[in-house]
This record gives structure tokens, C-alpha cells and sequence, in this order.
């Protein structure tokens, strides 16, 4: 009989077990369960974050092409989204991405995403069906501005051996290969004839402090502005205001076009380009190049359009350049007689050049045809610290930025690669 209760003890203890075993299987199925999914929730994460990163990157450089419209870049940011997308696995279904175009940023969008992931074991034993992943991405791509001055010259001699019509060709075939669809108002160009004076219209008035439609001097629209006669604002592009006002040669030396404010409008750009006439006698070089530095310098933001008004001077995604151009010397001043006019016009675009340079602003030179003064008071100690060479190299500081074309037939080229120049520092500046 003993050897029967062994038996039936051990069925017991074979019961107990078993029943135990039941007992503990359901939550270790559970913790299963769970961690399946959570692997599955985390694989899944990580790949809808790398599909909305992709649209969002997507959407923002979408946004550098001013000839697509926002329907289309939203289109083009969801068809990259569901390209990447894990919709296609594990059973994902995920609702459209929503899209803002951040309004502070021209070139920054911001997307967000919501995907239902199916439970496994984790329906049956918990009651969730599915599990909700929402992932954000928000993408800006900070490529630089140009502001960008043309200083032309409108002296007289422009008129002869077909220079005109060739600096009207090369100026907009600048303006063609820089203002296009794709870079919309992140370039803009400001024109700025010269010869004796500046003509600059209204703007003229408002750098003197006068009102817009001031005409004491009974010169019609023509506003002749020249250097400031302080000598603590004279060579800056210090705001103007009280005590720091350009000053106005009323009468004849004003003969120039009126200049044009920064404008990423190419057709109005080329249609002042093709106005353009030559007229004058002298050259006051160092008056165009002040006023090229105030139409790109935001100090000056009061007297521009709103539209033309230059990017913040300490924008580190800004970039500042002058195109300076001219047939000759700079012999012109208003402070001075003929002999003294050479020597201070070229000591004062010096001046200028140094302080504009230092400011962070990139200068190119054309000097077309230029031929060394032949006055009988010009020596060679002259030519070395005044010359026009000399001038034009201190201005740009890097002889690269030098051209020196011999003939108008060589000017469309230089102003191409000029134009190919400015391109390299944006991607540089970009990187």
C-alpha cells in the first residue's frame, strides 16, 4: 500500500506544478508581448523620423525656388515623406503630414506626422489595438542675400567707341545669370550712375533732411547730391541725419540717370539699364562709390523703399559687394579746383574703400581702357599714390577682383565672371 500513496503524491505535485505554470504564463506572455511591440514602436519611430527629416529638408529647399508655388511644395514635401515612410511596414498607416511654412523664415518648414502602429500579442491581452506615434521635424536652409550695387560710369567719354552699349550689355547679363526664378529676392541689385554728381532724385532729399517733394533749387526731380562735408561721416555709412547730411550741387554737373534702389526685379532692373545716358565732363568717383555703399548699408534703411531696404549689416548670412566702374580717373570734386579735384577724389575713394572693406564689404573693379592723367603737374610720385591703378587695387584689396578690360568687347565677360565670383562666395558662405 505504501508505494501507491508514493505514486499519488507525486500526481499531486505534478498538478501543482502544472497549475502554477498557468498561472505564471499569462503575465510573462503579457511582458512579451509588450516587449515586442515597444521594439516594434521603436524601429518604427526611428524610421518615420528619418522620412519626415528627409520632407522637411525637402520642403525648405523646395522653398529657394520662387517658381513653385506652395501647393506644389507641399505636394513635393508629402511625396518625399511617403517615399520614406514605414507605412509599408508592419502594417503602419499614417495620416498627411501637416505643414507650416514658417512665416519668420523665408526658407524654413516645419512638419508633423501622426502613425497608428498595430499591437501583436498586446490587442488580445491588453485592449489596445494600436499604438500612436506622432514625430515633428522642422528644417531651414540659411543661404545667403546679396545686396549688390552696380556703380556705373555715366561721364561723357562713355559715349565713345561703343562703350555705352557694351556696359549696358554687361550689366544685364550680371543682372541675367543673378536675379533668376530660383533665388526669388535673395539677390538684389542696386543701380547707381554717376559722373560729376549722383543723381539721386527723392532719396536725395530725404539724405538731406528735406521733404520728398523739395525743389528750392528749382531742378525739377533732379536732386544732385555730393560728399558730406562732416569729416566724422564723410568716409562711413553712418545714418544720415542733422550735422551729417550729404550735401547738393544744384545746376549742370547733375546730368546723370536717377539712381535705382535694391530691386530683384530683373525687368526693371534691364529697363534703367537700357535708359542709361552718358553725360558729363568729369568723374566724381568717390560720390558714386559713397552712395553704391548707402543703397546696400541698412544704416541708410529710412531713406530706402521698403522693398529695397539692404539686409542688417551684421547678418552673418549677408553678403555686401560694389561693383565699381570707369573709363578714366577721378577728377572731380566739389571742394576743390581742377589740379586738387584729382588728387582728393582719389584720396577720398581710398578712404572710402578702406572703411567699406572693413565694414565686411566685398569690392570688384573694371577699369576700362584706363589711361594714367597726362597733365605737365602729374609726376610719377603722383601716379604711384594716386593713380587710377592704384586706386582700383587699393578699393578691392585682392588684385582677382581687378579687371582691366582694353576694349567694350572684353566687358560682357568680365562682368560674367564677376557674376560667377559673387556665386562662389555665396556657396562658400552657404558651407
Amino acid at each position: 500500500m505504501k508505494p501507491s500513496r508514493i505514486f499519488g503524491a507525486c500526481d499531486n505535485i505534478k498538478g501543482n506544478v502544472a497549475a502554477l505554470f498557468a498561472v505564471l504564463l499569462f503575465p510573462v506572455l503579457i511582458g512579451v508581448a509588450f516587449t515586442i511591440d515597444i521594439a516594434r514602436q521603436i524601429g518604427t519611430s526611428r524610421n518615420l523620423q528619418f522620412a519626415i527629416d528627409a520632407a522637411a529638408l525637402a520642403g525648405a529647399n523646395a522653398l529657394q525656388d520662387a517658381s513653385l508655388t506652395e501647393k506644389q511644395i507641399q505636394e513635393r514635401v508629402t511625396g518625399i515623406f511617403n517615399a520614406n515612410s514605414p507605412s509599408s511596414n508592419l502594417g503602419v498607416t499614417c495620416a498627411e503630414p501637416v505643414i507650416d511654412f514658417l512665416a519668420d523664415d523665408a526658407y524654413a518648414v516645419e512638419l508633423e506626422v501622426t502613425c497608428q502602429l498595430p499591437t501583436l500579442l498586446g490587442a488580445s491581452l491588453s485592449g489596445k489595438d494600436t499604438i500612436e506615434i506622432t514625430r515633428s521635424a522642422n528644417s531651414t536652409i540659411s543661404l545667403p542675400t546679396l545686396d549688390i550695387a552696380l556703380m556705373l560710369d555715366m561721364s561723357q567719354s562713355m559715349d565713345h567707341g561703343g562703350r555705352l552699349p557694351a556696359l549696358k550689355s554687361a550689366a544685364k547679363s550680371l543682372v541675367a545669370r543673378l536675379i533668376t526664378t530660383e533665388s526669388g529676392k535673395r539677390v538684389r541689385i542696386a543701380l547707381i550712375p554717376y559722373g560729376e554728381a549722383v543723381n539721386a532724385g527723392v532719396y536725395g532729399n530725404r539724405a538731406q533732411g528735406k521733404a520728398e517733394d523739395d525743389d528750392s533749387d528749382l531742378d525739377g526731380d533732379k536732386v544732385c547730391v555730393t560728399h558730406r562735408k562732416n569729416v566724422d561721416s564723410r568716409f562711413t555709412d553712418a545714418a544720415p541725419s542733422e550735422d551729417h547730411y550729404v550735401s547738393d550741387d544744384s545746376g549742370a554737373v547733375c546730368k546723370t540717370p536717377m539712381i535705382l534702389p535694391l530691386s530683384s526685379d530683373a525687368a526693371s532692373l534691364n529697363a534703367a539699364i537700357d535708359s542709361l545716358t552718358a553725360r558729363g565732363y568729369n568723374t566724381a568717383g568717390h560720390i558714386g562709390l559713397a552712395w553704391s555703399w548707402y543703397a546696400i548699408s541698412s544704416n541708410w534703411n529710412d531713406v530706402w523703399p521698403d522693398a529695397s531696404e539692404p539686409n542688417p549689416n551684421d547678418e552673418p548670412s549677408s553678403i555686401k559687394a560694389v561693383v565699381m566702374m570707369s573709363d578714366g580717373i577721378f577728377n572731380r570734386h566739389h571742394d576743390y579746383g581742377s589740379r586738387e579735384a584729382y588728387l582728393q577724389s582719389a584720396s577720398d575713394t581710398m578712404d572710402l574703400c578702406s572703411n567699406m572693406r572693413a565694414a565686411g564689404t566685398i569690392i570688384y573693379a573694371v577699369g576700362l581702357d584706363i589711361t594714367p592723367p597726362s597733365h605737365h603737374w602729374i609726376t610719377e610720385e603722383w601716379l604711384e599714390n594716386y593713380g587710377p591703378e592704384t586706386v582700383f587695387e587699393h578699393c578691392v584689396g585682392d588684385v582677382d577682383r581687378f579687371y582691366q578690360p582694353s576694349a567694350s568687347s572684353e566687358l560682357d565677360g568680365m562682368y560674367q565672371e564677376i557674376s560667377e565670383k559673387l556665386e562662389i562666395e555665396s556657396v562658400r558662405l552657404a558651407q
